[in-house]
């Protein structure tokens, strides 16, 4: 990310710390203004565990962490930069935006258009349809709210998205927008710098206080949105306002607080787990790290001697570049292998690092250093945005021009809005009672995840459950099917403690259980759900003559679509996958508990060797997901499902 920390004027090559006005790093300390290396170390400090972690090396579960430590850099060094020029009467809102697309556009331009003919090769009609408009959404400094809007339980995974990091980009342009102008006119104002940093505390403050409440139920809109992660931005703004008539502190204390601050960072990249509730009151931990060692980390201390240090120093230097490139390489590695090795993710993060150096080079600094006016800068800057946003839309547009199918290859490209509409569609239109119920009309009620609306999919293919009554109970897979009394919590996402509670009560769909003639659970089952589904069905104090079929989950692995390209129905037809386990580890668990007469073991009729056909024998896809069934996959293993002596019983006699 650009992360604001590079100041303009003639920067250091890397692993060089040669001290020069207006350096990346540079801060305003009292009188001076000057470059302070150990500034370039902490961007090393922070791009290295995003990389890492989205590498996916398990040892930094809190290698996102890094972002918050960038935006407290951006908040110190933009605010510092705009106080030395309101004060020295030279602030102009023309030349603080040319200095940033000097700084920021190139660069991320650049990366976007080399991955335009990478996404033509890898990713499929519909996904490089969605890429293309990401583009254009990145061009529009809006990337945030975009990949807010494409949160679904059917979309891409957030890892198989090349842009995904833009979002951190367009939370920093949200942030140039409003605040320079804002410090420009408090300062007109007459505004005291001991008002302008209450204003922006208590500002800091209501961001942390509403992204933690926020997060609680909807963590992606906490994670994308401005407002919620200004604080981490305001953190910095405040070392800058603190600092602005003030040397930084030079006490005996100095060293161990720019230790503690270094131990902050590492802590939270080491011990922060991946499902954290954050942004929130947590990520202050990383955030605090980093304004320790921009306040305290001065000359003499032992952490200015790690963080000035050559390597680091370098690294910080084309820590933008390397923000801007490893996602898009990460990205369309894991679109064409299922699951690449993590020697080949650090390989990539080492080609991700020399590429942000050949960037640095040949990009990033020709065009901060080029002798052009202000008025050309911005002009590019608008012809640049807006070309590369029309580049995107192309690629939307003619998707399918750009990376042509063959006509048996058009079932592996279908949108996850529609895979969805086709999973939940039927099932949705259920009602979640039989307040319309005939007299004598059997009734059947569905429990369960989107599991459970695969299974009401398969039932309507196979002509089950005709003239009777159907309602469900939908609950989240995250939640599982639970019902009983123990505090289950540690089992579950942070985020959805709340949510999840709710669906665990059996009060508002209780008396429809008592209704139901039969009760079907479906849901992809976790180990410890299923161990407590005994407790879950006692808790629904069913009668003896209330039918209970529990039936397991099934599961197709990993599915990555674009591999199957150009297969012969043959060669698709011959395809065998394996189950992850997390998908059927709950089975077995299942069938101690209930046994043959009440348990339906899809997976093990599905693959009884423990490998499943992706394909049917005429090359039509099963699973677009691993998970969910398409049209064709309902009907296939519908027979299958159907073919269980528990379940066979409620099909048409015509069957």
């Amino acid at each position: 990310m650009s992360d604001a920390a590079t100041a303009e004027g003639p920067a250091p090559r890397p692993g060089s710390a040669a001290p020069t006005f207006d350096t990346p790093g540079a801060a305003r300390s009292g009188v001076a203004f000057r470059y302070r290396p150990e500034i370039d170390g902490l961007r090393a400090l922070a791009i290295l565990p995003v990389v890492l972690f989205h590498a996916g090396f398990a040892a930094f579960s809190g290698g996102f962490v890094g972002v918050d430590v960038f935006f407290v850099i951006s908040g110190y060094l933009i605010t510092s930069l705009v106080m030395r020029d309101i004060a020295e009467g030279r602030f102009s809102i023309l030349t603080f935006y040319e200095r940033r697309a000097r700084r920021i556009l190139p660069a991320m331009i650049f990366v976007v258009l080399c991955s335009v003919p990478l996404a033509a090769r890898f990713l499929l009609p519909s996904e490089l349809a969605n890429f293309g408009h990401s583009v254009t959404a990145t061009m529009a400094f809006v990337a945030n709210h975009f990949f807010l809007e494409q949160v679904d339980y059917f979309a891409p995974r957030a890892d198989l998205m090349p842009l995904l990091h833009m979002w951190s980009l367009a939370v920093e342009e949200q942030y140039y927008l409003f605040v320079p102008p804002l410090m420009w006119l408090l300062w007109r104002l007459g505004v005291r710098m001991g008002l302008m940093l209450l204003l922006v505390a208590a500002a800091s403050l209501l961001s942390v206080i509403g992204a933690s409440l926020v997060v609680q139920k909807w963590q992606a809109v906490a994670f994308f949105i401005f407002p919620t992660r200004a604080f981490e931005l305001g953190i910095g703004s405040m070392l800058a306002i603190w600092f602005r008539t003030r040397e930084l502190p030079r006490t005996p204390a100095n060293g161990a607080l720019g230790l503690l601050g270094v131990a902050l960072i590492l802590g939270s990249v080491l011990m922060i787990p991946e499902n954290a509730l954050m942004p929130s009151y947590l990520s202050l931990i990383p955030c605090l790290g980093a304004a320790l060692i921009i306040a305290f980390a001065t000359e003499g201390t032992a952490a200015r001697a790690v963080l000035a240090s050559r390597p680091l120093v370098g690294i910080g230097l084309i820590s933008f570049s390397f923000y801007l490139w490893h996602q898009p390489l990460f990205a369309f590695a894991r679109a064409t292998i299922a699951r690449p090795s993590a020697a080949l993710m650090g390989g990539l993060a080492v080609l991700s690092a020399l590429l942000a150096i050949v960037t640095w080079r040949l990009v990033e600094q020709p065009a901060r250093h080029a002798r052009i006016s202000r008025a050309r800068v911005l002009g590019l800057a608008v012809v640049g945005l807006v070309a590369t946003g029309l580049i995107g839309e192309f690629v939307a547009l003619e998707a399918r021009l750009l990376h042509p199918l063959a006509a048996e290859d058009a079932q592996l490209d279908v949108s996850f809005e529609e895979r969805g509409e086709f999973v939940r569609a039927r099932y949705n239109a259920l009602p979640h009672d039989f307040a319309a119920a005939t007299p004598g009309q059997p009734k059947l009620l569905i429990i369960g995840d989107s599991y459970s609306q695969d299974f009401w999919n398969m039932s309507l293919a196979r002509g089950a459950f005709q003239g009777w009554a159907v309602a469900t109970r939908y609950i989240p897979a995250v939640c599982q099917t639970y019902f009983g009394a123990e505090n289950v919590d540690r089992f579950i996402d942070p985020s959805e403690h709340r949510r999840c509670r709710f669906y665990r009560r059996v009060d508002p769909f209780e008396a429809t259980a008592r209704e139901a003639d039969v009760i079907v659970f479906v849901t992809k089952w976790d180990g410890w759900a299923a161990e407590r589904m005994g407790e879950s069905v006692a808790a629904l104090k069913l009668a003896p003559e209330q039918k209970v079929i529990v039936v397991g989950s099934k599961g197709f692995g990993d599915v990555f679509l674009p591999r199957y390209q150009g297969e012969t129905a043959a060669e698709r037809a011959a395809i065998r996958v394996t189950p992850d386990e997390r998908q059927v580890g709950g089975n077995p668990i299942l069938a101690r508990t209930f046994g043959p007469e009440t348990f339906v073991d899809l997976a093990g009729m599905l693959c009884p060797d423990g490998s499943c056909a992706l394909f049917t024998p005429e090359g039509a896809l099963i699973s677009h997901d691993g998970d969910h069934l398409t049209e064709t996959g309902a009907d296939v293993v519908g027979r299958v499902l159907y073919d269980s002596p528990v379940l066979r019983p409620y099909l048409t006699p015509a069957d």
